[in-house]
């Protein structure tokens, strides 16, 4: 989980650089927020795509959390309702 969310943030920002490289390379006189505009909405590379990836990560850090043992054993166990 912590490689997934170092890669994802590390993706979106190698994703971000290419973008404003190549959008300094065809447009030398943009800067600014129109240039972090054009960066985040470029089609190729997608530089929010790897964030995916970082919400993967912390998605399973949640599950992780909640669900640790550590975590539940003050409690008493929940009672059998099923009756299975």
């Amino acid at each position: 989980m912590a490689l997934f969310v170092v890669a994802g943030a590390l993706g979106v920002y190698l994703h971000y650089t290419a973008n404003v490289a190549f959008q300094r390379e065809v447009d030398p006189s943009i800067a600014g927020r129109a240039l972090l505009w054009k960066a985040l909405t470029a089609k190729t590379p997608p530089a929010l795509a790897p964030g995916a990836m970082l919400q993967l990560g912390l998605i399973g850090f949640a599950y992780a959390y909640r669900y640790h043992p550590r975590r539940h054993q003050d409690k008493p166990p929940a009672p059998d309702i099923g009756g299975a």
